[in-house]
């Protein structure tokens, strides 16, 4: 997440200060990557520096699969992600660090070598790579899916059981919604959209 590439970055940062003070030929240009840093902060990734300056670029995994960097030589993989994911049994959603999936390791070593030779180093052994699930949870099922359930309400799905989800939410995740929904007054008991409230809790972003 943003507060841990933050800390990253600091920590490279005072590191690239004292090896500059050994006389050494390389400068070290530490930028930080993630969702929330403006636009203009994340432009800096892509620029182009002189040949005795060395890139280097903390970054969630937006850097995984929503842009592509040129001239990365090595990737350095910590094997985990932050996920927000939901508890149907607390009612609770928060983020969690929990390790990649398989998928997602080979996406994060398919980003150095694309236009010159590169490596990616794995801070996990093989053995823990082989136990790593082979793809993500979907996001619809690990979500709290209020929100959708409204979404859906609002455009004139009623039968929101039945909605072809390309990834099916489990249905215990699904029911407690619907009671969310109806104990807050956002429904009725036919789980119909109440009037007002239901409606304005939908325009709700």
């Amino acid at each position: 997440g943003q507060e841990e590439v933050e800390t990253v970055v600091s920590m490279l940062i005072e590191q690239a200060r004292i090896i500059a003070r050994t006389g050494m030929k390389k400068h070290l240009r530490v930028l930080p990557m993630y969702a929330g840093l403006p636009a203009t902060e994340q432009m800096k990734v892509f620029e182009r520096l002189s040949h005795n300056v060395r890139k280097v670029i903390v970054a969630t995994n937006i850097a995984e699969t929503s842009i592509t960097i040129n001239g990365i030589s090595f990737v350095v993989d910590c094997g985990f992600v932050k996920l927000r994911a939901y508890n149907p049994k607390t009612a609770i959603e928060c983020l969690v660090v929990v390790p990649i999936s398989k998928a997602s390791a080979n996406q994060r070593a398919g980003r150095a070598g694309r236009n010159r030779s590169g490596k990616c180093y794995r801070l996990y052994t093989e053995e823990d790579f082989e136990k790593l699930p082979q793809s993500t949870i979907p996001e619809m099922q690990r979500s709290n899916l209020a929100p959708v359930i409204l979404q859906l309400k609002a455009l004139g799905i009623d039968n929101v059981l039945r909605f072809p989800f390309l990834s099916p939410p489990p249905a215990q995740s699904m029911v407690q919604a619907l009671e969310l929904l109806y104990a807050l007054g956002g429904l009725d008991k036919y789980c119909r959209l109440t009037e007002p409230l239901g409606i304005r809790i939908a325009e709700f972003p």
